[in-house]
């Protein structure tokens, strides 16, 4: 008795940028070069988190997990808010020119081939401030740890103290590093949007 498997064709998820139509019907070119650098940095962190996963793989999985989920979210909250920008663009250059709306906007820019394009600062706006969430989730995560070893902690550090210790600690590296990979992502985007325009 003969066993007969159809062959399946799985496509593996895009990272790569694609045209696409607004519901206007007019073509901009939509990234996703976000969630590209957010899943990076989130795969680097789970990388730090393997020690701690070894040790006490119930007790890390789920926060290092959950880091990865929270920084690829970020990365899509930017692509999010860029291709909403650049369908704007593409309104705006059919309804006043190119020469028009290159002069009443300063986000469109043109590209080698002379084309109009939306040239992204999303990431480094919007960076810091989902850095920052991103860093208020983590020490949210770690309250229950947190709240465990407050005896512990208390007798090292007086609440102010570890109030700027939990500041220092996580909101701030979350700041810096969301503006990091903000500016990288705007880079990255505007290469590329650059090179399909």
């Amino acid at each position: 008795m003969g066993f007969k498997v159809n062959s399946i064709n799985i496509q593996p998820p895009s990272f790569q940028g694609t045209h696409k139509r607004t519901n206007e019907g007019l073509i901009y070119y939509h990234t996703n070069t976000g969630l590209k650098a957010g899943s990076v940095l989130g795969g680097m962190q789970l990388l730090l988190s393997l020690p701690a996963i070894f040790k006490q793989p119930a007790k890390a999985s789920i926060p290092a997990i959950f880091v990865v989920g929270i920084s690829a979210g970020c990365g899509a909250v930017v692509d999010y808010i860029r291709n909403k920008k650049a369908q704007q663009t593409a309104l705006t250059v059919k309804k006043l020119g190119v020469k028009q709306a290159l002069l009443s906007n300063d986000d469109i820019a043109l590209s080698r081939k002379g084309r109009p394009y939306y040239e992204s600062n999303n990431g480094l706006k919007y960076g810091a401030l989902l850095g920052a969430g991103a860093g208020v989730l983590k020490i949210l995560m770690a309250l229950p740890e947190i709240k465990r070893n407050e005896k512990s902690i208390q007798e090292v550090l007086t609440p102010k103290q570890f109030k700027a210790s939990m500041l220092l600690g996580s909101i701030i590296p979350a700041v810096i590093g969301g503006l990091i990979m903000g500016a990288i992502t705007d880079h990255f985007t505007n290469k590329d949007a650059s090179k399909h325009a």
